[in-house]
């Protein structure tokens, strides 16, 4: 099993503030309180938001090791986005996934829709972004394209907005590996729920049920800013909240 990347040693307490929307960011602080402000995205559609909980942090760049996250060990259909436990014919692996996902999250700073006046440039998704097979594709079209990664029962509601931005982000996560650009990924965290139940492969049920929320950020601290305990733990606290529909 490849080494975990070193930010996996760090132990902060961290909140998420949550409101009565469903798609995109949610507002945190790590560490919590007095540091600094992030954005946290949901990549998980199949879970609540739990109380306050222990979590994992995963880098996703060079050397990603899934061993703590929620879909760890598992490939996906390419078209129903099923669940298998080993490789095979149209199917890709839980860490092409997770990185579709994180460069998906990266497109909300482009859309006009900014419901917590997130600072930032935010104006619409255009040709300038996506060539020519996207234009202004909406919050939601952005999410359910993050959801449907994992989630069979988000595919079938994909508009066609959602699904050419699943394109892109196929197309750029393949494009970043054959040009050698790996390193890219090492700016995306997973925050997985610890006390997620596993099985005797250390595989996690991917059709939910488990554990709290799972998310992406990109902007989690270099490990020189944290405090280094050893534990490979996040102190995650969350407003309790009804998961919306």
């Amino acid at each position: 099993m490849a080494a975990e990347p070193a930010a996996l040693a760090a132990q902060v307490p961290f909140r998420a503030n949550v409101v009565n929307y469903r798609v995109g960011p949610y507002r945190g602080v790590l560490p919590f309180p007095g540091g600094a402000n992030i954005d946290v995205f949901c990549v998980d559609n199949l879970n609540g938001i739990g109380a306050a909980h222990q979590a994992y942090l995963t880098n996703l760049g060079v050397g990603a090791n899934l061993a703590r996250t929620r879909f760890g060990g598992y490939w996906f259909d390419n078209n129903t986005s099923a669940a298998f436990t080993s490789a095979g014919a149209n199917r890709e692996s839980a860490l092409t996934r997770y990185r579709q996902a994180a460069l998906l999250t990266e497109l909300f700073k482009y859309t006009p829709y900014n419901p917590m006046n997130i600072p930032g440039s935010y104006q619409p998704i255009g040709q300038s972004v996506f060539g020519t097979s996207v234009s202004n594709p909406t919050w939601r079209d952005i999410h359910l394209a993050i959801w449907s990664r994992f989630d069979p029962a988000a595919v079938s509601a994909l508009s066609a907005s959602a699904t050419n931005l699943i394109n892109w982000a196929r197309g750029q996560v393949i494009a970043k590996l054959a040009a050698n650009d790996e390193v890219y990924f090492n700016r995306f965290t997973v925050i997985s729920d610890a006390a997620m139940v596993r099985d005797a492969n250390g595989r996690v049920n991917p059709l939910g049920g488990n554990g709290s929320q799972e998310f992406i950020t990109n902007t989690v601290p270099e490990p020189a800013q944290l405090v280094l305990i050893g534990t490979g733990l996040l102190a995650l606290g969350l407003i309790r909240t009804r998961k919306q529909g």
